[in-house]
């Protein structure tokens, strides 16, 4: 992952509304990522762009063409629910076994992507950006007053 900062505040009482306008702006249709489309069919808020109000800045021309790349993480995802291992769901999921796709997760973010790769990238954006040089104070400081 690489931060792009974008300067753009969201908030919003209706959690499936914030997402969804996250969505859009970074060029995803909302009502296409599964738990977007699931809140909105429930009930739980509204994921469709056509039916949110915005107030303040102006954004409907943003749209800043993020992808979803791919990862391990991802491939051993599409594996267990999609792919040929999908059969085994119920005797991974569904028993004691389930410790170990815990643990490859576990080992993957915590040892091996997080010390090799997301640490420096995190911070360098700490270094080099306002956002993370605000995040950087906050966290000596405890608050943003200075």
């Amino acid at each position: 992952m690489t931060p792009v900062v974008k300067n753009v505040i969201l908030a919003s009482a209706d959690q499936v509304a914030i997402d969804a306008v996250a969505a859009k702006l970074m060029g995803f249709d909302p009502m296409s990522i599964g738990y977007i489309r699931l809140a909105h069919e429930r009930g739980l808020g509204c994921g469709d762009p056509t039916g949110i109000t915005l107030v303040g800045d102006d954004i409907t021309g943003e749209r800043w063409g993020f992808s979803v790349g791919h990862s391990f993480h991802r491939f051993l995802g599409w594996l267990s629910w999609y792919g040929p291992t999908r059969s085994l769901q119920k005797l991974i999921f569904r028993t004691p076994l389930v410790g170990l796709p815990i643990l490859i997760s576990e080992f993957n973010h915590d040892y091996l992507h997080w010390p090799l790769k997301e640490k420096h990238v995190y911070e360098n954006w700490r270094r080099t950006t306002p956002w993370g040089e605000l995040f950087q104070r906050y966290g000596r400081e405890g608050h943003l007053g200075g």
